[in-house]
């Protein structure tokens, strides 16, 4: 597996949102900003959602919460998309790519650090 500067994303989760509870959480903080947004959105859709599993895979994001719905499902799609072109160790936009043996989206800088 491919090391990653991990800063304890659970720390953020915990800081942000103290009342909300998780499961496993396994992504890198430049995706913190989406994820953030992202719970938020459902937040406002189910107040009283549990977030499973938050993970990268295949380069993008995967997020699971239970209960669901198809409001819930398109927002999730939306923000797991959007995850694919940020750089999931450093945040940005820019050069991000879904290359290599080990599929995960990082800036150039981000690849050759983690590669």
């Amino acid at each position: 597996m491919i090391p990653m500067k991990l800063i304890q994303i659970d720390d953020r989760l915990d800081k942000d949102f103290p009342e909300l509870g998780y499961g496993y959480v396994s992504c890198g903080m430049g995706w913190y900003p989406i994820l953030k947004k992202l719970i938020q959105r459902v937040l406002n859709l189910v107040p009283n959602i549990k977030i499973v599993h938050i993970k990268e895979k295949f380069g993008c994001l995967r997020f699971y919460v239970t209960p669901t719905s198809c409001k819930v499902s398109a927002a999730i799609s939306d923000f797991e998309a959007l995850s694919g072109t940020v750089c999931e160790s450093c945040g940005t936009q820019e050069g991000v790519t879904l290359e290599g043996g080990w599929i995960k989206a990082f800036c150039p800088k981000c690849r050759v650090d983690n590669g």
